[in-house]
């Protein structure tokens, strides 16, 4: 890929690599699909250990930020993974995606954002980033207790 995915994925996506990028259309607005693969060995997301074997492997589609007036959504092959040192079982930890939803940290921060803002609604939010009410609704609701903490 070009020097363009080569940013984005020292800078946004660490650790992974893009292999594939679809563009779609629907009704009047662009979608880019970006697929992601780990570069590397899987850690143990329970202890970090090492010694860990690879259970299966899923896709996993998470909404990110828009980027060149697209929406944007990566397709993420998620390793499930198997730890010998702890014998847990979990999905991979991937540090760029929200803990809460089906987005990116970077996303749920634009989020907040746009709802800390005067007139800031739920609806109005979820409208203009192009994301699904109840999905902006459960970022809301997630990041509620945080956003208090500060």
């Amino acid at each position: 890929m070009g020097p363009i995915f080569k940013f984005l994925e020292t800078n946004f996506y660490q650790g992974y690599s893009i292999t594939n990028v679809e563009v779609k259309s629907k009704d009047k607005s662009k979608m880019l699909f970006f697929y992601l693969n780990p570069k590397s060995e899987p850690i143990c997301p329970n202890c970090g250990g090492g010694h860990v074997s690879v259970d299966s492997v899923k896709e996993k589609s998470i909404r990110d930020s828009d980027f060149l007036g697209s929406h944007v959504t990566l397709v993420i092959k998620s390793r499930v993974i198997h730890c010998e040192d702890c014998d847990a079982s979990a999905d991979e930890r991937i540090d760029f995606m929200s803990e809460h939803a089906a987005v990116t940290k970077r996303l749920e921060q634009e989020v907040m954002d746009l709802l800390k803002r005067k007139n800031g609604t739920v609806e109005i939010v979820a409208k203009r980033i192009g994301l699904d009410l109840d999905l902006c609704r459960q970022i809301q609701e997630s990041c509620l207790p945080k956003a208090a903490e500060k």
